[in-house]
């Protein structure tokens, strides 16, 4: 006897799709799953300003994240550590010749604070803790000092062991787009159009980094309207393109989430897809694209400080 097997797609009202599957005169129903959408690592990267160094702030999952440092002169990357909560990247900063970095960070407990540490590690050399998550973090203003956002008007010191003198200007104090801006004019960034619209917030800056192209970023808040951020986004987050001088279009690079000029090697770094990428910068645009290093296959494991 010839079974035959027959399979209908049926859209319901929801738009949600059902299969009838026929098999010999018996009918049933088969609701199909959705696949979930691929969220892939949130990379973040701190390039020091006279050295190779980089540190890679690596989130995901959500309260999983990994500090990896780089190397650019050979383009080696090394595991530091993984820490169990959230490192707040838009307050971060990397020292001048490389050799640390101050974070602020809120583990998986919900404790907070502001930490100086050995790159690419974690643990505190200078430690200042918060009973909240406003404002810490810092920025360093030479290879011997550092400025503690909100000084210690806001933060408990608990640790101080480290060589660095400390500005404290407990005035000057802020969130993320606060201490980012001042972090990204000080990298050469100039900042061009911004808007205060109280749910979507979109701040322009250009870099020049060749005498045919501009890179351009605009940095989106979203605090209140998370339904206005795309899905693996953050409450903010950046979106860059490239425009040409001489034509004045601009191309899109909606997959990246994070790019910088690396000047001494005349190339673009930037993040997609939980990847570090790179690419020679010439009177065309970019060149031949390089895959330098794959975080996806990382998981949270336990590593001390050296």
């Amino acid at each position: 006897m010839l079974v035959l097997s027959i399979i209908f797609t049926i859209r319901t009202v929801a738009d949600r799709p059902f299969v009838l599957i026929v098999n010999g005169g018996t009918m049933r129903f088969k609701r199909h799953k959705k696949k979930p959408k691929l969220v892939f690592p949130r990379l973040f990267v701190l390039l020091a300003s006279e050295s190779s160094n980089a540190v890679i702030i690596r989130r995901g999952p959500s309260k999983q994240t990994a500090a990896i440092g780089w190397n650019r002169s050979s383009d080696t990357f090394t595991l530091g550590q993984w820490f169990p909560g959230k490192i707040y990247h838009f307050r971060a900063d990397i020292s001048p010749d490389g050799k640390y970095w101050i974070y602020f960070a809120m583990d998986e407990k919900g404790k907070a604070g502001t930490a100086v540490a050995q790159m690419p590690y974690l643990k505190a050399l200078d430690f200042y803790v918060k009973d909240n998550t406003y404002n810490g973090g810092g920025l360093f203003l030479s290879d011997t000092v550092y400025w503690l956002n909100e000084g210690d008007d806001g933060h408990d010191v608990k640790k101080k062991g480290s060589h660095f003198k400390v500005k404290y200007e407990p005035h000057r104090k802020g969130e993320c787009p606060f201490i980012y801006f001042k972090k990204l004019e000080r990298d050469g960034w100039i900042l061009t159009e911004g808007n205060n619209n109280p749910h979507v917030s979109a701040t322009k800056f250009v870099k020049s980094i060749h005498e045919n192209w501009v890179l351009q970023k605009i940095f989106f808040g979203t605090i209140g309207a998370s339904g206005e951020r795309p899905i693996g986004k953050g409450t903010y987050y950046e979106a860059y393109s490239l425009l040409n001088r001489q034509s004045l279009q601009s191309q899109p690079f909606p997959n990246w989430e994070w790019v910088e000029f690396d000047q001494p090697r005349n190339r673009l770094v930037w993040t997609e897809s939980g990847k570090i990428m790179a690419a020679a910068i010439n009177a065309d645009g970019l060149g031949n694209i390089k895959m330098l290093y794959d975080t996806n296959s990382l998981t949270f494991s336990k590593q001390d400080a050296h």
